[in-house]
């Protein structure tokens, strides 16, 4: 999945709500519709250049918690 969304580099923040994975990035323009939706999501909305929600149901505050402890052993 981090592969489809241009890899935890390009990721600033994460938080998710109900059932959906919102994503602040660097940049959108390595957001893999298809390849999002074969790790699962049930939809993708790029809302603007930096900004994407990725609807997994139940799995979105799993990956959300699983992106966040990546971002900080990364600082």
């Amino acid at each position: 999945m981090l592969e489809a969304i241009g890899g935890v580099e390009n990721i600033l923040e994460t938080d998710a709500c109900a059932s959906r994975l919102r994503l602040e990035l660097i940049t959108t323009e390595f957001v893999d519709r298809q390849q999002l939706q074969q790790t699962g999501a049930y939809g993708v909305i790029v809302l603007d250049e930096k900004n994407v929600h990725i609807v997994y149901g139940f799995k979105a505050n799993l990956y959300s918690q699983v992106i966040e402890s990546r971002l900080v052993s990364l600082n």
